[in-house]
């Protein structure tokens, strides 16, 4: 169960780092959809986007987090979805920037740490260990 739990908070801070790496770089700005078929929407939007995104990341490893550490396995479902779906996010977000070492190693990271985390996850008697 501490391998599980590890490897939550270690997905959780590269998940904030590719947000980080996101803004500071500049993909979640305006700029970066000047050339959208419909124009870009006001900068403001993309900065509260990132604020309520940040809030919503928080919120769903503490979904997660919590109930491990209880025990519960309310928190085993909402990981193996939320590892899934991470996975194939990060897979893709590694595949879009694949000349962007800054951009991209973070993806590819979380791919091996979500991949580890359903692997443990599975393992024989680790769900059965839950209340």
């Amino acid at each position: 169960m501490r391998t599980l739990l590890t490897l939550t908070i270690v997905s959780g801070v590269l998940y904030l780092t590719t947000i980080l790496t996101n803004i500071v770089t500049g993909q979640i700005t305006h700029r970066a959809f000047e050339d959208a078929p419909f124009g870009a929407p006001p900068e403001s939007a993309y900065w509260v986007g990132a604020v309520v995104g940040l809030i919503l990341l928080v919120g769903m490893y503490l979904a997660v987090y919590i109930p491990l550490r209880k025990r519960l396995r309310e928190g085993w479902y909402a990981g193996a979805v939320f590892a899934t779906v991470g996975l194939i996010h990060a897979a893709l977000s590694a595949v879009v920037a694949p000349g962007n070492l800054l951009l991209g190693l973070p993806g590819i990271i979380l791919v091996i740490v979500n991949g580890i985390w359903l692997f443990v996850a599975f393992r024989p008697g680790v769900r059965e260990g839950l209340g």
